[in-house]
């Protein structure tokens, strides 16, 4: 645990992972009263500044005892926004988390938890990490499996849930030093002509069967005034609007908000987008989608391995990145339909 210790603080693309200090006792305050943070918990806490203190700085004396590695996350202006625990057992550590609910669902769980990680397996002799979470908590479900734990354990009506009134499962999961150095494989569905399920999949990257299909998903985003959001494809170093392809399992629907969520760091609700066209071609249905938003680019969590920057562009700009050849090609005609549909 000390190796692990003395090499904090860790930055990444946006945290700083440091040590807990006595102020962020207004932090696990904050977090004590937050319904949704504690739904799975033991329900909002009634607890004191003095008991929080005293709390909080026994978790920093087991950091000088090395008995276990309490975490703060900050942002990049050093605000704590959550914590990480970290226990040795065993030659093997149990990690656990928990985020102020307000900045949640912005991937800074995963981001965190993957960068300690990385250092655990490549700075100790740490060959198993373990967690453990609740029935329900599909937050903290879709964190681990991002990073690639896997359940090994189920514990029947383990906990008692007041909030809920229930007993419920815990899951076990672990994650090994080998698991952790295999790169995650995405696959894609293929359909047929009829773009009906064939069963079968693809990796990323291989080529289409023939007289098979898959699905591509775009957005045409449009602000009030009249603009429209594009982005600078690295891949093709070409402006073009966001796009992709669902992963296997995923609709079409799911596979355009994942994308959105992937490339922009924007959250959206299923009702919020509308699909106006299909265009079947040689090896995929590309589903045309619209979304009328007014998104400030100061807010944007852009993914920066494969997009450059992000812009609003009037139609009259798009057309002059056209002239220019500086705007994706295949997507002219996705361009033309959108000014068909919004006409």
């Amino acid at each position: 645990m000390l190796n692990i210790s003395k090499i904090l603080p860790l930055k990444t693309k946006h945290l700083i992972i440091r040590k807990t200090l006595s102020d962020d006792v207004y932090l696990l305050l904050k977090q004590d009263k937050q319904e949704l943070t504690q739904l799975f918990l033991v329900g909002v806490k009634d607890k004191t500044l003095e008991e929080r203190i005293t709390f909080i700085n026994q978790k920093i004396k087991n950091n000088e005892l090395g008995e276990s590695l309490s975490i703060t996350v900050c942002i990049e202006n050093e605000t704590p926004i959550g914590f990480v625990d970290l226990k040795l057992d065993n030659k093997t550590i149990k990690i656990s988390y928990i985020f102020d609910y307000d900045y949640c669902n912005n991937g800074y769980c995963t981001e965190a938890c993957n960068k300690l990680i990385e250092v655990i397996f490549n700075k100790t002799n740490i060959k198993e990490i373990v967690a453990d979470t609740i029935e329900g908590n599909i937050s903290s479900m879709k964190v681990l499996q991002k990073l690639n734990f896997k359940i090994y354990n189920i514990r029947k009506n383990a906990a008692y849930v007041k909030s809920l009134n229930n007993f419920l499962n815990f899951y076990d999961y672990k994650l090994t030093k080998e698991d952790n150095k295999k790169e995650m494989v995405e696959y894609r569905d293929l359909y047929d002509k009829n773009r009906k399920l064939t069963g079968e999949k693809i990796k990323k990257g291989d080529k289409v069967p023939k007289g098979k299909y898959y699905v591509t998903v775009v957005v045409w985003i449009e602000n009030s005034k009249q603009e429209f959001l594009l982005q600078i494809n690295k891949k093709y170093n070409k402006w073009a609007p966001t796009g992709g392809h669902p992963k296997s399992g995923e609709t079409s629907l799911d596979g355009i908000i994942t994308e959105i969520k992937e490339e922009l760091g924007i959250n959206l609700k299923k009702n919020e987008l509308t699909l106006f066209k299909t265009v079947q071609t040689e090896d995929d249905f590309v589903d045309l989608y619209y979304l009328k938003k007014d998104i400030d680019l100061k807010i944007l969590n852009i993914q920066e391995e494969e997009v450059g920057d992000v812009k609003w562009f009037s139609k009259e700009e798009i057309e002059k990145l056209i002239d220019d050849n500086i705007f994706l090609e295949s997507h002219i005609e996705t361009f033309n339909y959108c000014l068909e549909f919004i006409k």
